[in-house]
């Protein structure tokens, strides 16, 4: 279980990922939330501490495995509370409404609330509910002839990130794995086209089973 703060952060940092495509300065998470560098360093010390962040190379940081689980667990209950206010309630000022609330909402309530507002895929800013249960796993590790879905890399190189999302590769995407080479690259169908992506890149692409 983490703490109310450490849910900000963490879904900050979904947020962003999903925005810019990789890992995220500390400056950028820090201007987020509207708070100070150094606050932001002494979290991710205990957010990689806990195994829900990694450090990249020149101070950028990444969510683990363990870390998008629990950012999409959170950025659920936030954009659901969202609609709630919103649509729901008619408030304005829904976003610091959701933000006060998420941290309280169970499991529970958040089943029941889901229900209520009859299954919203999108929160009032258009912006994606993340599915529940959903499976979410690097790419290298996607199973062959699934529908995929991608949702952010770890990659941190400029020309890494330039390159994937030069092949369609960025937040949204539907993909297949095609085929999968024994130490070698796999086989991604995006777009209509078959591109090959080597296992250092594909291992740092995280991606939607099903989605």
């Amino acid at each position: 279980m983490t703490s109310k703060n450490k849910e900000d952060y963490l879904r900050s940092i979904y947020e962003l990922q999903t925005k810019a495509g990789g890992s995220v300065k500390a400056g950028a998470i820090a201007s987020k939330l509207g708070i100070s560098k150094p606050s932001v360093s002494e979290m991710m010390g205990k957010l990689k501490n806990d195994g829900l962040v990694e450090s990249a190379p020149y101070g950028a940081v990444s969510l683990t495995g363990k870390g998008v689980e629990e950012a999409r667990k959170i950025l659920r209950r936030h954009r659901l509370l969202e609609v709630f206010f919103s649509d729901f309630l008619g408030i304005n000022a829904f976003h610091d409404e959701a933000h006060e609330t998420e941290h309280a909402l169970s499991e529970e309530a958040e089943r029941r609330l889901e229900k209520l507002l009859k299954h919203p895929k999108k929160c009032p800013d258009g912006d994606e509910i993340p599915r529940r249960g959903a499976k979410v796993l690097p790419l290298a590790r996607a199973p062959k002839g699934k529908p995929l879905r991608v949702l952010f890399s770890t990659l941190e190189n400029e020309e890494e990130l330039a390159s994937i999302k030069a092949l369609g590769i960025i937040h949204g995407e539907k993909a297949r794995v095609l085929k999968k080479i024994n130490r070698g690259p796999l086989i991604l169908l995006v777009k209509g086209a078959e591109i090959a992506i080597g296992a250092d890149v594909s291992s740092n692409i995280y991606v939607e089973v099903g989605g």
